[in-house]
């Protein structure tokens, strides 16, 4: 895989992570209308919790499959018998947990729900799970075949068709947070169709149980390592939920929707980096790596700061509904907590690389987790949202500490501490000036100025490095 090609699918990636938040972000206007900050509420918990139990069902298989198909890139049987016995288990369990939580997650969840009823929010959420978790699995299989153009068109269909139910439950039905929630079980449901009648290679090639076991020997770890992580990052919302209500959470929602935009342009990097670092990793291209390495975290802390500066102009023009706003203050805590995270995910690739070292990942989870907890407990209930994003903060901190100490330990790549703290810290003083007070004019005209001046030194970089420039974009896109 080139550099070419890992820049064509990050573009590719990004562009349709963003129409995945499509529903959320760019139609806020219309979805802000019709839904409450308790809609945004509900919406919140029971993704939450969805996510979770998609999680542990998953086993985090997918990755393995990302990895174990680079061991023996020539054997194709043996790849194709491992992605199948990677579907029949990934798909068996999915059917058995959603069995078992529609008959007692009434009771397994209430505590986690508060004021949201299980039915029907919940329930529609657990039906959906089976039917998502095709979508999830082929996804990633493309993006881990390094097919970046399949994998796109396979989210512009699945988000495209999430946003126009959308845009019918909510806006012409009126089903509010239902409508939601429904949506996703429907275009689930219609891609299911489509992958068991037009993708039969994947889930024909039979079962293995050595091959199972082989995945389960690498994925277990990371498991334990991913479920604790999403325990971290759904803790403070789940423990504001537990204080508060459904509107606080809702505003403290629409804050980290926000933030995800970051997020899905830096999963975008991953999906794409991924591959490609297994593949040069393997080759002994340290140098390249290094190079690469370094551009993207510098990349990342621009884009981090930007979205931070201008968060309030944003959603100020995409809201009519002022109340809305309040979410901005937390803003600016949320996207440096998810910068933390891209920082100890690129470091957690050194780790997932030494198939055997996987378990020392799942320390910095626990630690994050427990963080957020210990937080939680003694700043949600005195200063509520801001003391759940301040929660957040200290965990993802501890967190990627933790995983860059680890990754550093197995790197075969020079990456000096100093050069990581310099960008921490330039983000966080940079965001810091948000803060300050300042007159929103003068205000506005730095961070439009400094934003320019910054993005030009880069793309000057980026020429300079790679003989990159703007028209590339295209080309690769059209390629």
């Amino acid at each position: 895989m080139s550099t070419k090609s890992l820049l064509q699918n990050t573009i590719l990636y990004s562009f349709s992570g963003l129409i995945l938040r499509a529903s959320s972000i760019f139609l806020f206007p219309i979805f802000s209308y019709y839904l409450k900050a308790s809609d945004y509420g509900i919406i919140s918990i029971t993704g939450s919790l969805t996510l979770i139990i998609s999680s542990i069902a998953m086993l985090e298989i997918p990755r393995a499959i990302t990895r174990y198909i680079y061991v023996q890139e020539n054997n194709k049987h043996q790849n194709d018998q491992y992605i199948s016995t990677a579907f029949i288990t990934i798909l068996s369990i999915h059917l058995v947990l959603s069995l078992l939580l529609i008959f007692l997650g009434k009771f397994l969840l209430k505590p986690l729900l508060n004021d949201i009823p299980f039915f029907p929010y919940m329930f529609i959420a657990i039906l959906a799970l089976p039917f998502t978790a095709l979508f999830d699995f082929y996804k990633q299989l493309k993006k881990s075949e390094q097919n970046g153009y399949t994998a796109f068109k396979a989210e512009m269909l699945y988000y495209g068709g999430n946003i126009f139910f959308n845009l019918l439950f909510v806006v012409v039905f009126k089903m509010d947070a239902m409508g939601i929630i429904l949506s996703t079980l429907v275009v689930a449901i219609l891609f299911s169709l489509y992958f068991f009648f037009f993708e039969k290679k994947i889930y024909t090639s039979g079962f293995s149980w050595p091959l199972l076991k082989n995945l389960l020997h690498y994925s277990m770890p990371i498991l334990i390592f991913i479920l604790f992580g999403l325990l971290m990052e759904s803790t403070d919302r789940l423990f504001l939920n537990y204080k508060t209500n459904t509107t606080s959470s809702g505003i403290y929602y629409i804050a980290l929707t926000f933030a995800s935009i970051f997020s899905i342009l830096k999963e975008s990097v991953n999906s794409s980096f991924t591959p490609w670092f297994y593949e040069y990793y393997e080759k002994k291209r340290y140098r390249e790596l290094e190079k690469i390495f370094k551009s993207i975290l510098i990349g990342m802390t621009i884009l981090s700061v930007s979205l931070t500066w201008f968060s309030y102009e944003i959603l100020y023009i995409l809201t009519s509904n002022r109340d809305l706003l309040a979410a901005t203050s937390y803003i600016p805590y949320a996207l440096i907590s998810l910068y933390l995270v891209f920082i100890g995910q690129t470091f957690n690739l050194f780790v997932f690389y030494e198939i055997s070292k996987t378990k020392h990942l799942i320390w910095s989870n626990l630690a994050g987790f427990l963080i957020n907890l210990l937080f939680c407990y003694l700043l949600v209930p005195v200063y509520l949202e801001k003391g759940a994003i301040l929660s957040r903060l200290a965990a993802f901190f501890i967190m990627s500490s933790i995983q860059i100490v680890i990754g550093m330990h197995f790197s075969k790549i020079k990456i000096r501490y100093s050069f990581i703290s310099l960008l921490l810290l330039l983000n966080i003083l940079f965001s810091s000036i948000l803060f300050l007070p300042i007159p929103y004019l003068y205000l506005i005209i730095f961070k439009i100025v400094t934003t320019i001046i910054m993005l030009i030194l880069f793309y000057l970089y980026l020429k300079k490095s790679y003989s990159f420039s703007i028209k590339n974009i295209f080309h690769l896109i059209k390629s």
